[in-house]
């Protein structure tokens, strides 16, 4: 069985997705596949996944990468062989697998142009994602070494808006064009291939696939911001618990000072200054003279005696 598998990446300013067919092999279970298959992308791409879908199902998944400052703009484009000859006109084209935002040694690998069989991404690549890929007519890769036709990274335009709305506007004008094709066969009184009507009844499904899809983009999007809000929420929260337990320590250290040098008591500067019946100014000079025993905590004078020791 075939399945399509969508995947949706950010960085911190602008999203894309990008999709592929993959065959699941019998007795395998759906969502278990397809979620192998999303964990090895998933770790060739600095971006964060905020949502999947396979064929119709959004993915269960964690979101657990941090989103970085930028990566959308920049692809590995991958051109693979297929396991029988080229033949367009049959379906059997070149499988095109992208990563977006890849990892630093695939994305040295797209500027060479070629891949680095020693690399341990590459490998994860081979072993975990490629014996998978199909293209819509149920062709796997190239069985060998020599599967790879073309490797490149490319730049993206501007992906400011829902990343669905491009790849729904191109597909519209394939079918815009495919459909134009088969109106002038029927106007010269020629009877249309069958694979062009294929490739009508193709691109009307796949406009109604990337339709549904982009509810769910949006669904994923705003879930992965109110997460990020919560998560910033917690690491706010437990930054105030750290400072307060360290405010809670050092205050504790200081009255185990205080009562190991056998004062039993400490006053403000504020209640200091009226029971000497003196300004706090002149407390305060008095405890940085060493008139008075006193320590300074957080820039703030503790008086440990009332009692003025003689010059």
């Amino acid at each position: 069985m075939l399945y399509r598998l969508a995947i949706f990446w950010r960085d911190q300013h602008e999203r894309c997705f990008t999709w592929f067919h993959f065959a699941l092999p019998e007795g395998e279970s759906l969502t278990v596949r397809a979620k192998e298959l999303l964990s090895a992308v998933s770790s060739l791409s600095r971006l964060q996944v905020y949502g999947a879908v396979v064929g119709n199902i959004p993915l269960d998944i964690p979101i657990t990468a941090e989103v970085p400052k930028a990566g959308v703009r920049e692809r590995l484009e991958l051109d693979l062989l297929p396991a029988f000859p080229l033949h367009p006109r049959q379906g059997i084209t070149l499988l095109k697998f992208s990563i977006p935002g890849p990892v630093e040694s695939l994305l040295a690998m797209g500027k060479l142009g070629r891949p680095d069989e020693r690399n341990q991404q590459w490998q994860l690549f081979k072993r975990r994602v490629v014996p998978y890929l199909s293209l819509p007519r149920g062709i796997g890769v190239h069985k060998g070494h020599n599967f790879i036709y073309r490797l490149k990274i490319r730049r993206i335009s501007d992906q400011l808006g829902p990343p669905v709305d491009a790849a729904l506007a191109a597909m519209q004008e394939h079918l815009r064009r495919a459909e134009l094709r088969l109106i002038r066969l029927y106007e010269a009184g020629k009877e249309p291939t069958e694979q062009a009507v294929r490739s009508v009844e193709a691109y009307r499904e796949r406009i109604e696939w990337l339709e549904s899809l982009r509810q769910k983009e949006e669904d994923f999007y705003r879930l992965a911001l109110g997460e990020e809000a919560f998560v910033q929420t917690l690491k706010c929260e437990d930054l105030c618990q750290q400072v307060f337990r360290l405010l809670r320590n050092h205050y504790s250290n200081i009255m185990n000072w205080v009562s190991r040098h056998g004062y039993t008591a400490t006053w403000t500067t504020a209640a200091a200054a009226e029971e000497l019946g003196v300004s706090e100014r002149t407390l305060r000079r008095w405890c940085s003279s060493g008139k008075l025993p006193a320590i300074k905590v957080a820039r703030r004078w503790v008086i440990l005696s009332m009692e003025r020791r003689s010059e």
